[in-house]
């Protein structure tokens, strides 16, 4: 019975040593984007059973314990605000879709930023997937806005490309209204406004507001 029973402490030892390196390893990347912690899992290795004749129920004994399996937290994490307009994150449930290696994987990590294409990439330089719009033409116009766009699957998505400079069709103005306060000793006031006409010449409009 002491030898088993040492066994079955070096065995729990053993044991708490991977729950402490599992621990260990979460604190190290407190401060990791996207990481996922990990818990740790526990299993026996054997069960003794205690009963007599005379009784009526059983009593199981441990003989040791192993490390299991860990699993991964999916949690929401705590989300930081940054400096850069191309860092994102999830709320809730859900994971970006990046190309790697001819393939869509998945990450939690919104670390992306352009490349020299104006792809939107991740930190190792994996292409984002998304849904592009039908609404941009292939030199960067701006045909027409879309309010909702399916996003179908990862895997018949394309990888995303923002135009760092998109142009908008200009559209002649119709009607447009002006209105001013005056001050308690102004009678009137005259103000410039800059127009184009349908040649794309800039003209000066002149404006005067008077006490009525």
């Amino acid at each position: 019975m002491m030898t088993q029973a040492f066994y079955t402490g070096i065995s729990g030892i053993r044991t708490n040593q991977y729950a402490i390196d599992v621990v260990s390893d979460n604190m190290a990347n407190i401060s990791t984007v996207g990481f996922r912690g990990s818990e740790y899992e526990f299993a026996s290795l054997f069960e003794e059973r205690l009963s007599t004749a005379s009784s009526v129920s059983t009593s199981s004994v441990g003989i040791g314990t192993r490390f299991q399996t860990t699993a991964i937290k999916t949690g929401q994490g705590v989300l930081q605000l940054t400096d850069r307009s191309t860092d994102l994150a999830i709320l809730g449930n859900g994971w970006f879709g990046i190309e790697g290696n001819g393939k869509p994987i998945y990450t939690r990590d919104g670390s992306f930023t352009f490349d020299a294409n104006d792809d939107l990439v991740s930190v190792d330089g994996f292409h984002v997937l998304g849904t592009l719009g039908s609404n941009i033409s292939a030199d960067d116009v701006l045909i027409a806005t879309v309010e909702e766009t399916p996003l179908g699957s990862v895997g018949t998505q394309v990888k995303l490309r923002f135009p760092q400079s998109l142009t908008y069709p200009a559209e002649a103005t119709t009607t447009a209204t002006f209105g001013g306060n005056l001050g308690n000793a102004d009678e009137t006031r005259t103000i410039g406004v800059g127009v184009v006409d349908p040649q794309n010449n800039k003209n000066h409009l002149k404006l005067t507001f008077s006490r009525v």
